[in-house]
């Protein structure tokens, strides 16, 4: 079979390109026991993510769901999924703020942007035309994303001390976000605490055109600590709800699925061999096998035992992906890390010949792509002191350039 059609995409540029189809991703921010409890994994602020689903930029595997949607995304509706990125899953409408030292990163589902603070000013350092503030009177962080969404966290609610969230991190959590067409999004935390212990979890995420996405949890009254880091953050299912047409608390603990509208849900759960299960209404289950927080196989619900990718390690990063998705696929991949430069060299096992992408491993830049091992088909992106993108160009000379303004 014909190897695919590539294409190039970042968050500054998109054009038909010259040799993988990869997404380059900076800073843009628009039961039985469950398997999923606290989310510590964010997304990388740079990322080049191949058709397979490896970054090519540091070896991780990334894999995106779909599991719950009620009404039209981006007309009203919600829609639900997850993320894995690298070692673990990440809730597509998680939100945080982590800090190491000056640096503090915005993580919005699969989405990372970074700023630096210097005299209570925080900075972008991807200067992607957002904004971020604290406002220490109420304890909570703005940021403004270039299209004009405001996202509200909240620190109080953050992992720290003696506080424990579902989606952990150390300076804030997502509570509101407002979209420049007038859609808000509210998200809602239920609290336990036991022993000088809090934990908090989002119990619903809701949307001002009456939808909302209803988290339920293993346990709802915790009676020991153990519970409470443990069974009460871990959750069990997923449920999709139009409130316009059935009422249910946004901090209920536990809404009806089976209202006359058949609302959409996922259950998660668990089988031998470190098999997670995602199971919707109509008994339909996907797998994926996870080992030493790995994700190595997804076996679809047509697919029953047998595994429709296959995911191989060396050293923590992919070696090798199989895929039966859309066609057969068969890669290797090799790294080789030389002078500050990391080689991957993607390899079809069966047919055609390896593509390549060069990466500074200071900066996580991607900035060369090339088309054979030669180099003859080779791209290179040129990028400010930002890791913008100023200049592509193609293996035949042609290039396009790019200018930005202050937004």
């Amino acid at each position: 079979m014909s190897r695919p059609r590539y294409l190039f995409v970042s968050s500054q540029w998109s054009a038909r390109c010259w040799v993988a189809s990869l997404a380059i991703t900076t800073g843009l921010i628009v039961l039985p026991a469950a398997h999923a409890q606290v989310q510590t994994v964010t997304a990388p602020v740079w990322s080049a993510v191949d058709p397979l689903g490896v970054d090519v930029s540091t070896g991780q595997f990334r894999q995106s769901t779909s599991e719950v949607v009620v009404g039209d995304p981006g007309s009203g509706g919600l829609g639900f999924g997850r993320h894995w990125i690298g070692s673990g899953w990440r809730d597509s409408l998680a939100g945080t703020i982590a800090s190491a030292g000056a640096i503090y990163t915005v993580s919005v589902g699969a989405s990372s942007e970074a700023f630096s603070l210097s005299g209570g000013i925080y900075t972008s350092l991807q200067a992607m035309g957002s904004t971020l503030s604290f406002n220490a009177g109420t304890s909570k962080f703005t940021y403004t994303a270039r299209d004009g969404t405001v996202i509200v966290f909240n620190k109080a609610i953050a992992t720290a001390g003696s506080v424990t969230n579902f989606w952990s991190s150390n300076e804030g959590a997502i509570e509101t976000s407002t979209r420049p067409n007038g859609e808000v999004l509210t998200f809602t935390y239920t609290s336990a605490s036991i022993g000088g212990l809090t934990a908090y979890r989002p119990q619903s995420v809701s949307i001002n055109t009456g939808f909302r996405i209803h988290f339920t949890y293993a346990n709802n009254a915790p009676t020991n600590t153990t519970d409470l880091l443990g069974a009460y953050l871990m959750r069990t299912k997923t449920t999709g709800i139009n409130t316009t047409v059935f009422a249910c608390s946004a901090t209920a603990t536990t809404c009806s699925d089976s209202t006359g509208a058949n609302w959409p849900y996922v259950t998660y759960g668990t089988e031998a061999g470190g098999i997670q299960t995602v199971t919707d209404r109509l008994s339909q289950t996907t797998r994926f096998v996870v080992s030493s927080n790995q994700l190595t196989q997804v076996r679809l619900p047509t697919s029953g035992t047998i595994a429709r990718t296959t995911i191989t390690y060396t050293s923590g990063r992919v070696s090798n992906v199989s895929s039966n998705l859309g066609g057969w696929f068969n890669t290797d991949y090799a790294y080789n890390d030389v002078s500050g430069v990391r080689t991957t060299t993607a390899t079809p096992v069966a047919e055609g010949g390896p593509t390549i992408a060069k990466t500074s491993l200071a900066s996580g830049w991607v900035n060369e792509f090339w088309g054979d091992s030669s180099g003859i088909r080779k791209g290179v992106l040129t990028r400010d002191g930002y890791g913008r993108i100023t200049r592509a160009t193609r293996s035949n000379g042609d290039y396009t350039d790019l200018t930005y303004d202050g937004r």
